[in-house]
């Protein structure tokens, strides 16, 4: 019961996530730029929001079609401001032995994206990828396990994952997209940006 009760909530935490983000993004278009609408639907064209990197329709079905793939895969996007932002999350993962991390570059491709994934226990262990520069392109798998977990649950695996922008076209604010998959039930905490030099 408890774990249905956690897989209904994580993926209503990352439907308000996603909702979170078109929004924010939708903000973003109406501050920094006028979009000239065509005649063609303009849901399936990639559009620079005043340099901006924006998710298209076609990242975002994307995503809502990863995050419901699975009882154990989770989506969320990465969106940062500038190159020196790190986009930081936390992910629980209940009864889990490990934590598979992927990333896709979204929207204007030439972006590379880096994923890291720690987790402390009692053997630390620390996995990286980068992505391609292809658009909506995943990644190689970047895997970390539970070593012992937390002392108060031992079977929980907690980890620290964090996006960074490696080098592109430099167009801001941009966005890529994380799928975690475990053999556990995780939850995500965006613990929001620091900045790195």
């Amino acid at each position: 019961m408890h774990s249905k009760i956690s897989v209904i909530a994580s993926m209503m935490f990352n439907l308000l996530f996603i909702l979170s983000s078109i929004s924010c993004l939708a903000q973003a278009n109406e501050q920094q730029s006028k979009i000239t609408e065509s005649d063609d639907d303009s849901d399936d064209t990639v559009v620079a929001i005043a340099g901006a990197n924006a998710p298209d329709s076609s990242f975002i079905s994307y995503l809502s079609s990863s995050s419901l793939a699975s009882n154990h895969e989770t989506s969320f996007v990465c969106l940062i401001n500038s190159p020196y932002e790190v986009r930081r999350f936390e992910l629980k993962c209940d009864e889990a032995e490990y934590l598979d991390v992927t990333l896709a570059d979204c929207c204007l491709e030439g972006d590379t994206w880096q994923a890291t994934a720690k987790v402390w226990d009692e053997k630390p262990n620390k996995a990286i990828v980068v992505t391609p520069s292809k658009d909506n392109e995943k990644s190689a798998v970047a895997r970390v396990y539970n070593n012992g977990g937390a002392e108060a649950n031992l079977k929980q695996l907690t980890a620290l994952i964090e996006c960074r922008y490696k080098s592109g076209i430099n167009q801001f604010p941009a966005a890529s997209l994380f799928t975690t998959t475990s053999d556990g039930y995780c939850t995500v905490k965006d613990l929001g940006v620091k900045i790195s030099m």
